[in-house]
């Protein structure tokens, strides 16, 4: 009984693996991952973070409810210039979460849009992926994702609320080269999604059929 829950577990990881763009691959029905970030064309980075960034005023860890405020404006602040500017890649992964942490956030100034960070942390995550030409797609759920390990990431579109309270909506190709010690979205959603990291963990995932639209999950 053991081994056969390990090979589960084994099997489910290497399919979340597929669906966050970890592997060079892609799940049953399912167009292959997305290109790198490093190769995928991306609108121009920011090479300057806004007058209004104060990086030194960035929160360092979760804050406090009575400070919650003060730090995702603080976010917004170095944040208010990165939008989203070209439409979400039909190619890449979808996310919905309740929740999304980033710790040791950096968006460098290379201008292949993509981001590293020391660890990120989904709470009630649902992954889709597209299938081929009208083809049903592929789903994953969970209650909770961990990604450790040179994580790198890449979203089209990204959208939530910081810190509970502040809505902003942007590109990573478009956040200036500040460093972000603590970032914490709710409400999250994510288009043209890639992502890869030296280990991933999951707690009560579970795949299923997708449906036959742009994002894979059914609705």
């Amino acid at each position: 009984m053991d081994k056969r829950r390990t090979v589960r577990r084994a099997a489910l990881l290497l399919v979340i693996g597929y669906a966050l763009g970890h592997l060079p691959g892609s799940p049953s029905g399912a167009h292959g991952a997305p290109p790198s970030p490093l190769t995928q064309p991306a609108p121009p980075h920011h090479g300057r973070p806004p007058h209004s960034c104060e990086a030194k005023a960035l929160p360092r860890s979760a804050p406090a409810n009575s400070a919650a405020e003060t730090a995702a404006r603080a976010v917004l602040a170095c944040l208010k210039d990165a939008v989203d500017q070209h439409a979400p890649s039909r190619r890449g992964a979808t996310l919905r979460a309740d929740a999304l942490t980033v710790t040791g956030l950096y968006c460098g100034p290379k201008g292949d849009g993509g981001c590293r960070a020391r660890r990120v942390t989904l709470d009630g995550a649902h992954v889709g992926y597209p299938g081929r030409s009208g083809e049903p797609g592929s789903c994953t759920h969970a209650r909770h994702i961990t990604l450790t390990g040179d994580v790198r990431l890449r979203a089209d579109l990204i959208s939530g609320r910081a810190f509970g309270l502040l809505p902003l909506s942007l590109s990573t190709a478009t956040v200036p080269p500040v460093p972000f010690p603590y970032l914490h979205l709710t409400d999250v959603s994510a288009a043209g999604l890639w992502s890869r990291a030296r280990h991933a963990t999951t707690q009560g995932a579970r795949i299923t059929p997708g449906g036959t639209g742009h994002d894979g999950c059914r609705h």
